[in-house]
């Protein structure tokens, strides 16, 4: 123990003083010590009044209408130039944003812009926030969806009436469940009528994603009538696709009603009790996009296009995408299209990665002949389409190619390989040629470029009259008639059903 001078007790110097003395004598001669002894004191009651005043203005900031970025209108849609620009990848955060419709956060805006608008009572911020979904932006109600930009701004919740022009709540005989369903999970997909309403059929287009899609469907397939599409690889059937996941070929054969499918023989596959009808997704909504002018075509700057997604050129153009285009077969093909026999000019899209600075090997004898793109906007892809002699589709396990319908359409023929799943029905005399593997592939190749210098297809002309809502959808429409009266209820006026995408 210290003990005090029994003369002046007092301590002595080397006494241990009480901490607050000692902050209260150094803060007196040193501000900065000063500032650092109150915020030791004070430190912890700032902190809570900053954290409190932040959440404050974020919830203030985030409950009132704000400014867009010039990439979307005032109702959360993309413009028609932003829409343009949006690229092919769906995996981007911009296809993201512009899919959700969510608002881009202005970079600076005043705090007075902020305060005039907090809702004056609970019952003005719920009417605020009341809104529905028109697919790919949201508005007040169904009435405002379209906002003079027609159909194509009419989705989600609601449902263009082409006889009044206008966009509308969707009609009553579809469930309550419906659109939930359509709009959040992958392998359902909605039918709608010429009119642009709703009709009670959804079409799954792929094998299940999760239990969840399972369980809807085991909910819902009394009260909803699901129809299988094939749509995606080799759907319904189990794909080889080491990337893709595994079932048994029986599994949904059997499990719908009827099945749109697109198969040689489909009685092979089927169960008796599965109405089928040969047709599929790249069956409808073909482009509107105008072909090369006839006096044109004798300068096209390329020979084929080929497309690919999913390359996984960062891994080696290994993965999905690779087995499912055959993109090893492509190789082997590329070395007879770069000789001396031939010496084509190719478009390889998908086969560069999306920083467009790795790209996937290709055969020497191609290198300066072939053209190497990332994935890019479908207008730039019709873009390279259009000037192209013919399509390349070298895959086989492909149940729906809708490259192949595109490119009918903007009178490019196919060279097509004979053994793919779907697609086969669109090659004959007037669209493109077929080969079989490398021993007939050089003659397929002399004979699509031959027919094309000689003008001997007409792509455009077959496909448009055999193909597209208004062929596909009337036969669509007449089939559920006779097989499905018992279960749906179509709308007065129905010329044909569409199956589409959201």
């Amino acid at each position: 123990p210290i003990w005090p001078d029994p003369t002046t007790m007092a301590l002595p110097t080397h006494a241990p003083r009480h901490p607050t003395f000692l902050r209260r004598r150094a803060a007196s001669g040193n501000p900065t010590t000063a500032f650092l002894a109150a915020l030791r004191r004070y430190g912890r009651i700032l902190i809570i009044v900053l954290g409190v005043a932040f959440c404050l203005e974020e919830t203030i900031y985030y409950r009132l209408p704000r400014k867009q970025s010039p990439e979307v209108r005032a109702d959360g849609a993309p413009t028609e130039d932003a829409e343009r620009q949006q690229p092919v990848d769906a995996s981007s955060a911009a296809v993201k944003q512009k899919r959700i419709g969510a608002p881009l956060r202005p970079p600076h805006e005043p705090k007075s812009a902020i305060l005039a608008g907090v809702p004056a009572s609970a019952k003005e911020w719920k009417a605020q926030r009341t809104k529905v979904s028109c697919g790919g932006h949201f508005a007040p109600s169904c009435a405002e969806c379209a906002q003079g930009h027609g159909a194509g701004f009419c989705n989600g919740q609601c449902s263009w009436n082409a006889a009044k022009n206008k966009c509308i709540e969707p009609p009553s005989s579809i469930h309550p469940a419906y659109l939930d369903l359509v709009t959040n999970n992958y392998a359902f997909q909605p039918v709608r009528t010429d009119g642009g309403g709703y009709v009670n059929i959804i079409m799954v287009r792929a094998p299940f994603r999760s239990e969840e899609e399972r369980d809807s469907f085991e909910k819902y397939k009394d009260e909803i009538l699901f129809i299988g599409i094939s749509s995606f690889e080799a759907f319904p059937l189990s794909s080889p696709n080491p990337f893709s996941s595994n079932f048994s070929d029986s599994l949904y054969t059997s499990m719908f009603p009827g099945f749109l499918h697109m198969m040689h023989e489909p009685e092979r596959h089927f169960p008796p009790h599965v109405k089928t009808l040969l047709l599929s997704q790249s069956d409808f909504e073909l482009p509107h996009d105008t072909p090369l002018a006839e006096s044109d075509t004798e300068h096209h700057m390329y020979d084929f296009t080929f497309s690919v997604s999913d390359m996984n050129v960062e891994g080696g153009c290994v993965g999905w995408g690779a087995f499912a285009k055959n993109w090893s077969f492509m190789l082997e093909a590329l070395e007879v299209m770069c000789s001396d026999e031939f010496d084509l000019r190719g478009v390889l899209v998908g086969t560069r990665d999306k920083q467009d600075k790795v790209r996937c090997a290709i055969p020497p004898q191609c290198e300066g002949k072939m053209t190497q793109t990332s994935m890019m906007t479908q207008d730039k892809y019709f873009d390279y389409m259009r000037r192209s002699r013919f399509t390349f589709l070298p895959q086989v396990y492909d149940a729906s190619p809708r490259v192949a319908t595109q490119s009918l359409c903007l009178d490019v023929p196919l060279l097509m390989n004979k053994h793919i799943l779907g697609g086969w029905k669109y090659v004959n005399e007037e669209t493109g040629e077929f080969f079989s593997d490398m021993t007939d592939l050089r003659d397929s190749i002399h004979r699509i470029l031959d027919n094309v210098k000689k003008r001997q297809y007409h792509p455009r002309r077959w496909v448009k009259a055999n193909y597209g809502n208004e062929h596909a959808g009337v036969v669509l429409l007449n089939w559920v008639k006779e097989h499905f009266a018992d279960r749906i209820e179509i709308p007065e006026g129905t010329n044909y059903l569409i199956a589409k995408t959201q």
